[in-house]
């Protein structure tokens, strides 16, 4: 997961940010899995 600013913001200036599912560390667990390395997906979301 990847929090973004909307458009070309910066950070400091953006009033929220775009929550985008990257999939990367999805791909290096698959992997893991697949050389036999134990693998566990922890997720957390919080609300405000």
């Amino acid at each position: 997961m990847r929090l973004s600013p909307p458009g070309f913001l910066r950070f400091g200036r953006a009033g929220s940010l775009d929550v985008i599912y990257g999939g990367g560390e999805a791909n290096v667990a698959v992997s893991l899995v697949n050389f036999g390395v134990p693998v566990d997906c922890v997720a957390c979301l919080k609300t405000i």
